[in-house]
């Protein structure tokens, strides 16, 4: 529905109930392998995921070239929303992702054999399962995204913290996904940009450096969305209960995760 021109009138609601159902998935998945285990014995889990993460910068339902002259400054405002709402679904994905490869060692494996397209238009006749001819690995599709989204030159923050934010958390998930797993190590560092594996490696270290200081708040600020401030309150008065319905998450255990990752990849660098 976010992709097809037809559908336009209902891209606002569409997206707050995908935010929100992501939302619920991290919260619930959030440190917990039996609802990751769950989640990843649905066929369509990683599919759908990595769809949102590959998708996330070539939304457009309503395409300013196809807009009257007189309605090009509304486009414009609609772009940057749906730039922000682009950016709040991919960093929503992205955080799901990891929660399930963090969680079980399965979701690496099932990375590596799902194939999709980078550019599925998610038509009918992929909705299972994607169909068309230029499927690659989901790995391979998470990398090229990476790509992607250093080099866009997107309305939205084009230098600014988001883009720090999206490539160092990409560099974190791809540590995980090759975390005892050579075969993942291996369709990484061969779909990466760069004239050696030092060069590749040291790039990764380099993003998901900086983004140690940033993962636990922004894992914890996304898990909880606009109802953050309402949601800790409430944790206030209800003590625990709260905390769980905020979605509260232990900090220093996500930090821990950046840190040993960025000890990983500087191994794999070094060798």
């Amino acid at each position: 529905m976010l992709k097809v021109p037809e559908y336009a009138s209902h891209y606002n609601l569409a997206t707050k109930c995908l935010e929100s159902a992501l939302r619920v998935l991290i919260n619930l998945s959030h440190d917990n392998p039996a609802w990751c285990k769950l989640l990843l014995h649905h066929e369509l889990t990683i599919h759908v995921i990595v769809s949102l993460i590959t998708s996330s910068y070539s939304v457009r339902p309503i395409s300013a070239k196809t807009a009257p002259k007189d309605a090009e400054s509304e486009i414009e405002d609609e772009d940057l929303d749906r730039d922000a709402q682009a950016f709040d679904r991919l960093c929503l994905a992205l955080g799901l992702l990891t929660n399930l490869v963090q969680a079980d060692d399965e979701a690496k494996d099932i990375c590596r054999k799902t194939k999709l397209s980078p550019t599925c238009p998610s038509k009918r006749a992929c909705a299972k399962t994607c169909q068309c001819l230029d499927r690659i690995s989901a790995i391979e599709c998470l990398v090229r995204a990476h790509v992607q989204h250093d080099s866009a030159d997107t309305k939205l923050d084009a230098d600014g913290p988001s883009k720090h934010i999206v490539r160092g958390h990409l560099a974190v998930l791809f540590g995980l996904l090759m975390q005892q797993s050579p075969a993942n190590e291996q369709i990484v560092l061969d779909a990466l940009p760069g004239a050696s594996r030092r060069e590749k490696l040291n790039a990764l270290v380099t993003f998901a450096k900086d983004f140690v200081g940033l993962y636990a708040a922004f894992m914890s600020r996304i898990a909880r969305g606009e109802g953050e401030e309402a949601n800790d309150e409430a944790g206030d008065d209800d003590g625990d209960n709260g905390k769980r319905a905020s979605g509260s998450r232990n900090t220093s255990a996500d930090a821990q995760v950046t840190e040993d990752v960025v000890m990983f990849l500087e191994m794999l660098r070094d060798q």
